[in-house]
C-alpha cells in the first residue's frame, strides 16, 4: 500500500527577489532538478527571497555578496542587513498549505 503524505517545499534564494525572468526560471530549474533526482513531488512549492545578512558573514562572503549586489545596481552598506523576504506572501503560502491538510483530513 502506498501512502501519500502531503508536503510543501520552500526554497530560499536571493534570485526569488529578482525581476529578471531568467533568474526566476533558474530557481525553478534548480528545484525541479532536485525533484527529478529525488523522485519527490511536493504538493506545493514556494520560492522565498531571503536576505543579505552582512553582519553574519565572514570577510570573503561579505565582499562576494557586495559584488553580487553591485552587479544588480544596488548600493550596499555592509553594516546593514537587507531583507527581501515577502513575509506576508510566505505566511499565505503556509496558511494555504495547512488549509489543504485540513481539507484532506476533514478537520
Amino acid at each position: 500500500m502506498i501512502c501519500h503524505k502531503a508536503a510543501a517545499f520552500v526554497s530560499v534564494s536571493l534570485s526569488a527577489a529578482s525581476n529578471e525572468a531568467d533568474e526566476r526560471e533558474a530557481i525553478e530549474a534548480i528545484a525541479n532538478g532536485l525533484f527529478d533526482q529525488t523522485l519527490w513531488r511536493p504538493d506545493q512549492v514556494c520560492h522565498a527571497a531571503g536576505a543579505f545578512k552582512f553582519t553574519q558573514y565572514d570577510f570573503f562572503r561579505r565582499w562576494s555578496m557586495k559584488f553580487i549586489a553591485m552587479q544588480r545596481g544596488e548600493a550596499v552598506d555592509m553594516n546593514v542587513e537587507k531583507e527581501y523576504t515577502d513575509w506576508a506572501a510566505l505566511e499565505r503560502f503556509v496558511a494555504d498549505f495547512l488549509a489543504t491538510l485540513c481539507d484532506q483530513t476533514g478537520e
